[in-house]
């Protein structure tokens, strides 16, 4: 189906409809103490770090770096950085390649939570498919997960975790395979292979579908 609700840009974007009518309310609240200049003076001094400069790659609200492995430091190490510089922000690593820096408020898992609660869609109709890095904070046990086999290493970690569905399939089979073993179209049921930790033991770590509403999301613009 056509999707009611587009997630861009790791959460730094919301658009209704076709027309894709950009959700200020969003914008606004991710603007608070974002200081993008701020956090590019400070990685400019990091060795191993390159700003990404295809078309899309950077956003208002999402600052994109190639990552050398062994050359920057680790990503704990330049979130610890940026934090001693009083500077608000995530950092996100995928394929160890891939790092990027967005508001604390962001994320793709924040973003389907504000939608959920502006919507009145409860957490355990939605439905999450996870492959890249940037999907980790989104498996926090509150959403139904499926973590499609082909997923990257920064997500293995995350198979243990309550409600996420390691897939044997990849790509959108491996989608298809976890809507298959919620019976999500149905009555929904956890199967046993995602019963996971509960919450509270778990550790803390750092393509939405409901009946009534999808949402689509998308690293790109």
């Amino acid at each position: 189906p056509e999707p009611d609700i587009y997630i861009t840009q790791l959460g730094g974007q919301i658009h209704y409809g076709s027309r894709l009518v950009p959700d200020y309310g969003w914008e606004k609240h991710l603007a608070h103490r974002w200081a993008p200049d701020g956090i590019r003076e400070v990685l400019a001094e990091i060795p191993g770090l390159t700003l990404q400069t295809a078309e899309g790659s950077q956003h208002k609200f999402k600052i994109s770096y190639n990552y050398e492995e062994g050359v920057a430091p680790r990503r704990k190490e330049i979130q610890k950085l940026l934090r001693g510089q009083g500077l608000r922000a995530k950092v996100l690593l995928s394929q160890n390649y891939f790092l990027d820096v967005i508001p604390l408020r962001s994320g793709k898992g924040q973003a389907i939570r504000y939608i959920a609660l502006r919507w009145g869609i409860p957490f355990d109709k939605v439905l999450f498919y996870a492959r890249r890095g940037s999907d980790y904070e989104a498996l926090s046990g509150e959403f139904l997960a499926v973590l499609g086999s082909d997923h990257n290493l920064e997500l293995t970690s995350t198979t243990s975790l309550p409600r996420v569905y390691l897939a044997e399939k990849p790509n959108y089979a491996g989608l298809l395979e976890g809507i298959e073993a919620y019976q999500f179209a149905e009555n929904i049921t956890i199967p046993d292979s995602a019963a996971g930790l509960q919450i509270e033991e778990a550790d803390e770590t750092e393509a939405v579908l409901a009946p009534d509403l999808v949402a689509h999301t998308n690293d790109g613009e």
